[in-house]
């Protein structure tokens, strides 16, 4: 049963291309539809570098600036430890723990939901966070996805600004213009050095007017902040007012006033007991375009958006605000990372090789549609083994259409007794002709 099967399989594949290449008009326009239904089709349909696959894996990362592993580890990494690990269909857990930073992944069996295993998370995130430190990051939880790595990644340097404006004007400047493109999800600006005002406190002037650390750590907190003032209205008109109470430069810090406790109102500047340095923060990633110090810009996309498309609108953003001077002249930048690159290349391939295979075997098909081997007729072997009989035996063969594979043939009793006749009759004329010849011996 299965060798008839495979069989008829083997047939029917054998017709379908011994029709496909007898009739080549057909086959042609076949084709012909399906290549213009192709080009049709082709800018429309998304291109990625990976394709889209769920990995079972939910993580969890809290920022803690300033803070050791060992202490990361003690306060944050095994808090989240110990309250995650009820979440339901959770395989298994482990973090890593770093200065200032802590990762702590979730990971499931594949088939899990992982929208109901994130908010189970979620759920249970909630209840740790009121056994975390207070002054750390609120702690981000998402799911993993290889393709969340940057689509465009470039490098920015300068002959004439420093590494804190180059990247204070990555961060204000270009970041919102990149952002504002269709697709963008986030810009990063990362490396280089970041702006930033140190207030050194000398201890001994400090306790000389009672104040302490704490306290002016509070001062600094309250007064850096904008302040809503209400609205100031007139018969004609209403503004909105508010208190620009942010921090712009070191001499503002400076100026700052401290109350001094158990003095009643009296008040003292904050340059009186510290030292303000408007420089930048202690540098922990370094980029390098080259030789030179730079800092990058890298450029996040949405799921569903084209990556090609994407690229290539940042591509033309970046060029037009060069050409137009938005970009200055002493900013040198290059991009480092560009995936329309490498799915490009892809595409390129696939379509070669589609090329160099398929046009040979249509031109083949089209040149010779004739020359196929032909399946062997059954009419003509046994008009062949017909003929045979009739030369073995001097006499015609029963019919052979009536003959069936497999089954017995009509009258087969009777045309075996037949051929025993006829092969008696012509052993009886041999043994007379050869008496015959032996009595006219001499």
């Amino acid at each position: 049963m299965a060798e008839q099967v495979q069989e008829q399989g083997q047939r029917s594949a054998g017709g379908f291309v011994n029709g496909a290449i007898r009739r080549p008009v057909g086959t042609l326009a076949m084709a012909s539809v399906v290549f213009v239904l192709g080009l049709f089709f082709i800018d429309r349909l998304p291109i990625d570098l990976l394709p889209q696959v769920e990995f079972p894996l939910i993580r969890v990362t809290v920022n803690y600036p300033g803070v050791a592993p060992e202490v990361m580890e003690e306060q944050v990494t095994r808090v989240l430890e110990r309250n995650l690990a009820a979440v339901e269909n959770l395989v298994s857990i482990d973090s890593r723990a770093s200065e200032g930073r802590t990762n702590v992944n979730l990971r499931f069996s594949y088939g899990t939901n992982l929208d109901v295993a994130l908010q189970d998370a979620s759920r249970f995130l909630e209840l740790a966070r009121t056994q975390l430190p207070q002054d750390i990051d609120p702690p981000r939880l998402y799911k993993f996805d290889p393709a969340q790595d940057p689509v465009w990644l470039a490098g920015f340097t300068s002959r004439l600004r420093s590494e804190v404006e180059v990247h204070d004007w990555l961060e204000n400047q270009l970041a919102p213009q990149i952002i504002a493109i269709e697709g963008v999800s986030s810009v990063q600006a990362a490396g280089g050095m970041v702006r930033e005002m140190a207030v050194i406190v000398d201890q001994d002037r400090l306790r000389s007017y009672g104040l302490t650390l704490a306290a002016v750590a509070d001062a600094l907190a309250q007064e850096n902040v904008d302040i809503a003032g209400g609205w100031l209205t007139s018969s004609t008109f209403d503004v909105m007012a508010k208190t620009d109470g942010l921090f712009t430069s070191a001499a503002d810090v400076a100026s700052m006033m401290l109350t001094l406790p158990g003095r009643g109102e009296a008040r003292i500047r904050l340059d009186e007991v510290a030292e303000v340095r408007d420089g930048h923060r202690e540098q922990r990633l370094f980029v390098r375009l080259g030789d030179t110090p730079a800092t990058q810009l890298a450029a996040f996309k949405l799921p569903q958006a084209n990556t090609v498309a994407v690229t290539d609108a940042i591509n033309a953003t970046v060029q037009r605000l060069r050409r137009s001077g938005f970009i200055p002249d002493d900013i040198e930048f290059e991009a480092i990372t560009d995936q329309s690159f490498f799915i490009r290349g892809a595409l390129r391939s696939v379509a070669s090789a589609a090329l160099i295979g398929g046009c040979p075997g249509h031109a083949a098909g089209a040149a010779f549609p004739g020359q196929l081997p032909q399946e062997p007729d059954h009419r003509s072997l046994h008009s062949h083994r017909a003929d045979g009989y009739v030369r073995a035996h001097g006499r015609e063969r029963p019919d052979p259409e009536h003959h069936q594979l497999g089954r017995p043939r009509p009258g087969r009793r009777a045309a075996a007794r037949q051929c025993h006749r006829h092969a008696g009759e012509h052993l009886s004329t041999q043994r007379t002709a050869r008496q015959a010849r032996g009595a006219g011996r001499p």
